[in-house]
């Protein structure tokens, strides 16, 4: 069975999640294609000037819309599982540049780019690194809750995450160190080691060798220890796994936490 919500088939599961939320946080969630996206997909929470969920997808994965779907609706639902004043979403500077020392290095290493590209490029990566952080964990641990408890929709969620684990791979490509901060293609490799080793083992795929060879495999494998130790279910446990990385990775002062009736 299916069904099918503003235009979107959807699996039966699916639309009933979809119901679900929409009655649990009394918000209508709203999913379309968005040409300027900068990633595969991003869901946007309800708040004082936009009163609906928003889901929006690259067209390039337009293919992978219903776990894309099913995985924004299963985070609405795990944050409106905690009390309302409990209710966080990480927060940083709009238009941040990265500190001095990486600001330093961005530019020897792209002494040739003009001053509003050069400055483009260091709010790019401050605000990619810090999106990651502050997303990795929670969307690994919903991956695994996915896996775990909806094996209806687990075809869905291997033929995405099979297509995560192969666009990772050009990320470790370590001429990319010859353009962006040291620091910052550590802390994100890292990160992704984890990402690919999850994804992978989820969907039955194994990580490329630029992966599987990366330098920074072991700071990954740290990080993975670290997602691993954490007790707390839910939200809560998806905060306390970020404020590992970051402390981890000496980006705790990049972001912070707050509640989410207070974010426009």
């Amino acid at each position: 069975m299916s069904g099918e919500i503003e235009g979107l088939y959807l699996p039966d599961y699916a639309v009933e999640l979809f119901l679900e939320v929409e009655s649990k946080t009394r918000q209508p969630v709203v999913v379309y294609k968005e040409d300027a996206i900068g990633y595969d997909s991003e869901l946007r929470v309800a708040g004082p000037v936009r009163p609906f969920h928003e889901i929006a997808i690259s067209p390039g994965y337009w293919d992978y819309k219903v776990h894309f779907v099913v995985n924004a609706l299963y985070k609405l639902w795990r944050l409106w599982e905690v009390p309302e004043k409990e209710r966080y979403c990480p927060a940083s500077e709009s238009g941040r540049m990265l500190p001095l020392g990486e600001h330093f290095e961005l530019f020897f290493k792209n002494r040739g780019l003009s001053k509003e590209r050069f400055e483009s490029l260091s709010r790019f990566l401050y605000e990619g690194i810090v999106r990651q952080l502050t997303s990795m964990t929670m969307d690994i641990r919903v991956e695994r809750e996915l896996a775990g408890f909806l094996p209806e929709h687990k075809p869905q969620q291997v033929e995405y995450l099979s297509r995560q684990v192969r666009d990772l791979e050009p990320s470790f490509n370590p001429k990319l160190l010859s353009v962006a901060p040291e620091r910052i293609y550590a802390a994100s490799s890292a990160m992704n080691v984890v990402l690919a080793e999850e994804a992978g083992e989820i969907a039955g795929v194994a990580p490329g060798s630029l992966i599987t060879g990366s330098a920074y495999h072991g700071m990954g494998e740290r990080l993975r220890e670290l997602l691993n130790s954490v007790a707390e279910d839910g939200a809560e446990g998806d905060r306390v796994a970020t404020d590992l990385w970051a402390k981890e990775l000496e980006l705790e002062d990049w972001f912070g936490w707050a509640r989410m009736g207070e974010l426009g």
